[in-house]
């Protein structure tokens, strides 16, 4: 019985008629209308009678288009089995389809065993037919060499054949093989080309690929917004990929209004296609909590599932996840584990994050050698990490054999890819000449450059580099300007630094107070440094109402410091002791603030003798045994050995002078026995009060690759006195309360006071300890008893050392160059003042064999001051040797 229906078209009605009649053209046709409802009401299943009628008379389409049918589940159950039977029946009838359909069945493994090798046979024999979707299937297996040997050339080939029949996908990969130049020669152009033709037709691939071409511009005009539109396209059809991209768009706000919802959004849609790259973008959302409530835990989830995929950069995720103990149980070994499947794959940042774990010997057996081996692995991909790395293992020696040369050469890589720390750091080589030709203007470049990029330690490097005026013009107000950007950020070492430049009113007005509130900042992330420098703050009262308790307190915080700890344990020390003697401290106090202090830029230190005397009696082992250790506190320790401890009338007097940041030229002069000798009436070395705060705050502790904290140097007199003789006026005073002029009687009236107190404090068996902590309170005094106004006797006097002298004979002469040291001269070009001819010379104390150095000292001091000495040519100089006891 035909069927009839009165709803059918009279051409559809005639279609039905011939395929009951038998027709197998007409049931294949007829069966088609009903897979896609055209004419017919749908009907997967009216569809599969129909085939079935056309194959049951051997019709190879029909046979087919059943094999479909059953592949895809339509109208029947699903069956590969009868799928290939049907594709088979086809193929033997040289059906193109058939043997193309087939084809893929033996390359998937689907209803038959898997074999490359049937499956290229059956593409072979379609292909050779014209059929587009069977060359193209054959371009893929000579491109990954599957059944066939690799071969760029003969993929090409028939991707171009595909192509030409205007096959999307055969384009689509022509495209890709223009664009990375493989059987062909590169060409972004050509790429463009193709993809434009197949993404024309709808093909999701290329219209992703589309997209990446306009994102990074090759072969158009780059275009974020172009971009974006072919991500879309493709993205709507369910590309994951595109979607992926599309989220990273929205991230990133290229081409798009910023969106970290919207990124969620296309990474959801990626990731529950199971798209590895959109479950590992999905969990870093999570971990940032980026359009979504952060969570570690969603975030390994996330992580996991695409690490179980394979995919290196979860893999590597997942180890930080392990490392930090972020949304699982920390494990450094699995940590370890997670970063050697990531790197096995050529993952970059895990290859530098395993080198980590061996050089900190975290998961694995500590391994220099093997952290070198994964840097150098990151290293050649570009890693800006690793090179830094690199360039720290080359700098430090550790698993490589040192070299300077090669730390700034992986320094410069990292460098130039931005890397701050690498740039601070090629700064410092540049600065001391490390592996580089020393350059200042360099290292500020290179400072620079990490302080554009707000780089916190670059800002405090070129802060120290305007306050030494090297490789840039002198400018504490442009140190000042770097320092505060670094204190903004909460950097520690900036805080310090500025609040150092407010102390000493270094490019901003004076002011103790917001140098404590630097110190203050500073202290509060445990800057060791400002800790000590504020227990000083405390112990001077500078900007702080003045507190022994919190002095010692703060000290007590530095104690294990291995910079600090020496002088922290020191000044807990004096701070114990002054607490000990308030009445004393309270008198001492009263003084101070009735002396005046020069206001000619200068301060002198004078003679403990003098003032001593003043203060009081003649026999006082106070005076005996007075100590100025004001620059360094060791050689104060051995003066106090000198007087074996139990300072009598008789001892000499030990006067420390010193000349600021040179420790190598610190000199004690020793006085004689007889006070009475001219020579030991009082000397004194002024210097300009810029150079003066405090010796411990004055060390240059240069900056070292790993971040070490630099100290800015206060106490920079310009030329070393080692290089060039440096001229200090001096002068003598027999009686400093003349000086005073008004207020003397107060001051007087004080010392006595003072003097009664003292005899208290040292009591009947004074103690060294006793006597130190004299010498500490009342150790300023002498220094501020003077008057800008005074003069007197004045000389010139030049400190140098034998390291100067260069004659062959002395240093052969010299036992002590035999023992590598290097003994002190103490040298005095006398004078009626400071612009007049050289008078006389004297050596000593400190300079042994003072005959022998004579002749050198005339030839030396010819040239060093020929135009003082032009006008003594008729008048030798002589050299007097020294009238104070050499020891």
């Amino acid at each position: 019985m035909l069927e009839q229906n009165p709803e059918l078209t009279p051409e559809t009605q005639a279609l039905i008629e011939k395929a009951q009649s038998g027709d197998a053209d007409a049931q294949c046709n007829l069966g088609l209308m009903y897979i896609n409802g055209q004419g017919v009401a749908q009907s997967d299943e009216k569809a599969v009678e129909y085939y079935q009628l056309a194959a049951g008379q051997g019709d190879a389409r029909g046979q087919c288009n059943l094999g479909v049918m059953y592949e895809r589940g339509k109208g029947v159950a699903q069956s590969n089995g009868k799928a290939v039977e049907y594709y088979h029946l086809a193929a033997e009838q040289g059906n193109a389809l058939g043997q193309c359909n087939l084809g893929v069945m033996y390359e998937r493994g689907k209803g038959v065993a898997q074999s490359d090798e049937k499956a290229v046979e059956y593409f072979q024999l379609a292909a050779e037919q014209g059929d587009a979707s069977a060359q193209c299937n054959l371009g893929v297996m000579y491109e990954y060499g599957q059944g066939v040997a690799q071969s760029d050339e003969k993929a090409v080939e028939y991707y171009q054949l595909a192509a030409e029949q205007g096959d999307a996908r055969g384009q689509c990969y022509l495209g890709v093989m223009y664009s990375q130049g493989k059987g062909v020669a590169q060409s972004d152009e050509k790429a463009v080309k193709y993809f434009q033709l197949a993404a024309e037709q709808g093909d999701a691939d290329a219209q992703c690929s589309l997209g990446v071409i306009y994102e990074y511009g090759q072969g158009v005009a780059q275009s974020d917004e172009k971009a974006v539109e072919y991500y879309h396209l493709a993205a709507e059809q369910g590309d994951a990929r595109s979607q992926c991209y599309l989220g990273f768009a929205y991230r990133q706000g290229k081409g798009v209004a910023q969106s970290d919802e919207k990124a969620v959004e296309y990474y959801q849609l990626a990731a529950e296609q199971g798209d590895a790259r959109g479950q590992c973008s999905l969990g870093v959302m999570y971990r940032q909590g980026k359009g979504v409530a952060q969570s570690d835990e969603k975030a390994v989830e996330y992580y996991q599932l695409a690490a179980e995929q394979g995919d290196a950069r979860a893999l590597c995720n997942l180890g930080v996840m392990y490392e930090y103990g972020q949304g699982v149980v920390q494990s450094d070994e699995k940590a370890v584990e997670y970063y050697q499947l990531a790197a096995e794959q050529g993952d970059a940042d895990a290859q530098c994050n395993l080198g980590n774990m061996y050089r900190q010997g975290k998961g694995v057996v500590q391994s220099d050698e093997k952290a070198v081996e994964y840097f150098q692995l990151a290293a050649e991909q570009g890693k800006a990490d690793a090179q830094f790395n690199l360039g720290v293992t080359y700098r430090q020696g550790k698993g490589v054999v040192q070299s300077d040369e090669k730390a700034v050469e992986f320094f410069q890589l990292a460098a130039e890819q931005g890397d701050v720390d690498a740039q601070c750091n090629l700064g410092v080589m540049y600065e001391r000449g490390k592996g580089v030709a020393q350059s200042d203007e360099k290292a500020v470049e290179y400072y620079q450059l990490a302080a554009g990029q707000g780089d916190a330690r670059g800002q405090c490097n070129l802060g120290l580099m305007y306050i030494n005026g090297k490789g840039v013009a002198q400018s504490d107000e442009k140190a000042v300007e770097y320092y505060q950007l670094a204190a903004e950020q909460g950097d520690a070492r900036g805080q310090c630094n500025l609040g150092l430049m407010y102390i000493n009113g270094k490019g901003v007005a004076q002011n103790d107070e917001k140098a404590v509130e630097y110190f203050q900042l500073a202290v509060e992330q445990g800057d060791a440094r400002a800790i000590f420098i504020l227990a000083y703050c405390y112990f001077r009262g500078k900007g702080v109402t003045q507190s022994f308790t919190e002095t010692k307190a703060l000290c007590e915080q530095v104690f294990k410091d291995p910079q600090l700890s020496f002088e922290a344990y020191e000044l807990h020390d004096r701070a114990e002791r002054f607490e000990q003697s308030k009445p004393i401290s309270a008198l001492r106090e009263e003084i101070l603030s009735h002396l005046k202090v020069s206001n000619n830029g200068t301060m002198t230190h004078y003679t403990a003798f003098d003032v001593g005397q003043a203060i009081l009696l003649e026999k006082s082992p106070f005076r005996l045994g007075h100590i100025n250790a004001v620059n360094d506190p060791n050689e104060g320790k051995l003066l106090w050995q000198e007087l074996g401890y139990e300072p009598e009338e008789g001892n000499p007097v030990f006067i420390g002078c010193f000349l600021p940041d040179s420790d190598s030229l610190n000199m004690w002069r020793f006085y004689s026995k007889n006070h009475l000798n001219d020579d030991a009436c009082g000397c004194a070395i002024t210097y300009n009060t810029e150079r003066f705060f405090d010796y411990r705050l004055m060390k240059d502790q240069s900056n070292h690759t790993e971040q070490e904290l630099r100290v800015p140097s206060f106490a920079n007199t310009g030329q070393s006195p080692q290089e060039s003789a440096a001229f200090y006026r001096v002068v003598y005073l027999k009686d400093n309360f003349k000086i005073l002029g008004q207020g003397a009687t107060k001051l007087q009236a004080d010392f006595k006071k003072l003097k009664k107190e003292v005899d208290k404090f040292v009591g009947k068996k004074p103690t060294p300890e006793k006597l130190q902590t004299l010498a500490w309170l009342l150790g300023p005094l002498p220094y501020l008893l003077k008057d800008a106004n005074y003069k007197d006797e004045q000389e010139h006097r030049v400190i140098v050392t034998h390291l100067d002298y260069g004659a062959k004979e002395i240093k052969s002469e010299d036992p002590d160059f035999a023992n590598g040291k290097a003994p002190r001269l103490y040298l005095e070009l006398h004078r009626d003042d400071h612009l007049a001819p050289i008078e006389y010379v004297t050596l000593g104390p400190k300079a042994p064999n003072k005959e022998m150095m004579a002749p050198y000292w005339r030839h030396q001091l010819a040239s060093k001051f020929e135009s003082q000495l032009e006008r003594r040519k008729d008048n030798p100089l002589n050299i007097n040797p020294s009238r104070c006891a050499y020891k």
